[in-house]
């Protein structure tokens, strides 16, 4: 996202609390659940490979050298890796199906105003 500037300026123009409840917005619309991690959860601490949480890990290091498994990954790929792991992991607990059971059907031109439908977004 930080790569595409014009992304990242919109983004910091709105403020995070605005996309936040955008996305939530959205996700309502298009019936899927919006997930948030805890603000302290260590995603870019934590080894997406052996679970191995680094203590003293700074901002400055950008790359993840795991002492346990000797994995060494960029540190944005490794927190990406860990996030999508916790989405997959409390999305078990849900009762959605998941883009691999889900059909796709293309939406027909007389479906544009129909009502989103209602679902659960959690916030964790």
């Amino acid at each position: 996202m930080m790569k595409n500037h014009h992304l990242a300026q919109a983004i910091a123009d709105v403020g995070f609390h605005e996309f936040r409840r955008q996305l939530t917005y959205k996700g309502m619309w298009y019936g899927c659940e919006v997930q948030v991690a805890d603000r302290f959860y260590p995603s870019s601490k934590r080894c997406s490979r052996c679970g191995n949480i680094k203590a003293g890990f700074d901002l400055s290091e950008r790359v993840y050298e795991c002492d346990i498994c000797h994995l060494i990954i960029d540190r944005d790929l490794n927190a990406a890796l860990n996030l999508e792991r916790w989405t997959t992991a409390s999305s078990a607990e849900s009762d959605a199906c998941g883009e691999d059971v889900s059909p796709f059907f293309k939406a027909a031109l007389d479906e544009a105003g129909t009502e989103p439908r209602s679902t659960l977004c959690r916030f964790v």
